[in-house]
């Protein structure tokens, strides 16, 4: 299913985390052999983006899907890792 995205172990370490009975979950983790891997949503820097408002590309005055690709270069020259598109 999604093995390669979640890492080998997940679903171990899911299960095991679902059946604790202890109420300290750290000292439960701590117990666990896999490493711990930071996860990539929790280090990425993401813009949210309103496309009606960012970029018109078509001189209709609403801003577009297109406009938002004109802009991917300049966003990820940002740093940007992630983009958020708002209604």
């Amino acid at each position: 299913m999604a093995q390669g995205l979640l890492g080998q172990g997940f679903a171990d370490t899911f299960l095991n985390l679902l059946n604790i009975e202890d109420h300290d979950v750290a000292s439960a983790l701590s117990r666990q052999r896999a490493p711990v891997r930071p996860v990539w949503w929790k280090e990425a820097l993401v813009y949210q983006i309103y496309p009606r408002s960012f970029k018109d590309s078509n001189g209709d005055g609403i801003g577009d899907l297109n406009g938002i690709l004109e802009k991917l270069d300049y966003l990820a020259d940002l740093g940007v890792d992630v983009i958020w598109l708002s209604p």
